[in-house]
């Protein structure tokens, strides 16, 4: 189970949303528990000729989600998209297929040759604003009650949160979203792995599954640099215990090892 089917979402027309309760001493923000990707601060791409922004919705080694609102003439499924990333004043030329069309998000892969590009390019992205990454709870008052432990959501900026059922510290189930890319597990759980995307594209897009107010694309495959990124998220929070840390890396370590022996 997601995330986001763990929130109340019949909240009272009119009513106030509900504030989030932060883990550091922060003012309590206002915010609906029918939550929508984001686009992903301080990154943005542009088309070759063109120097209209593109707004990223999630982002790995391998590929890369964009807002379909934020240009007006997209290739078709499997045409080329030729264009440069930009984080902190570096530019990352690469070339992309599109492999996906929905109302919301236009999925692009990165073949194995632009691969060392986008590993350049994904690597100092995902090192320096982990780097800052500061996530905060969501009051458990909201959570539904879960029969194997207690509800525990962390929410941050750039599609980063954290959805645990925990018992006696221990960590029964576990959701972690790091800029769109989205891994679920737990005790008796397998390593699943998708992409976050809009709920919207539920209604006109097959190829989405929905969980909850949300919907996730299924990806089949793990890639390495998948599991070092999420590697590096999981070390970086600090709203979990030692214990939950070392509890989610020893799944990821798992992976990469079973990774390395099939690849």
């Amino acid at each position: 189970m997601s995330i986001f089917n763990k929130l109340i979402l019949s909240i009272a027309g009119g009513k106030e949303h509900p504030p989030m309760t932060p883990v550091r001493s922060r003012t309590s923000i206002k915010r609906s528990p029918r939550v929508h990707i984001l686009p992903l601060h301080n990154v943005s791409f542009t088309k070759t000729g063109d120097e209209k922004t593109i707004k990223l919705s999630n982002l790995s080694v391998t590929g890369t989600g964009f807002f379909r609102n934020s240009h007006h003439d997209w290739p078709d499924t499997d045409g080329i998209i030729d264009g440069s990333f930009s984080f902190k004043g570096k530019k990352y030329p690469i070339s992309m297929t599109i492999i996906h069309h929905s109302p919301m998000i236009i999925g692009c892969a990165v073949d194995e040759p632009n691969r060392q590009v986008m590993r350049s390019f994904v690597s100092r992205y995902f090192d320096l604003e982990l780097s800052a990454l500061q996530l905060y709870e969501v009051d458990p008052k909201y959570l539904k009650d879960e029969k194997t432990g207690t509800p525990r959501w962390f929410q941050g900026k750039d599609n980063c949160e954290v959805y645990i059922i925990e018992q006696d510290n221990k960590i029964i189930l576990f959701n972690i979203t790091f800029f769109g890319n989205h891994i679920e597990g737990g005790d008796t759980v397998p390593l699943r792995y998708g992409l976050i995307v809009d709920d919207d594209e539920a209604e006109t897009d097959t190829i989405f599954r929905m969980k909850g107010a949300t919907v996730i694309r299924p990806i089949d495959i793990f890639s390495p640099e998948l599991i070092e990124s999420a590697l590096k998220f999981v070390s970086n929070l600090e709203v979990l215990t030692d214990e939950q840390r070392t509890t989610i890396l020893e799944k990821l370590k798992a992976q990469r090892k079973h990774l390395e022996t099939t690849l």
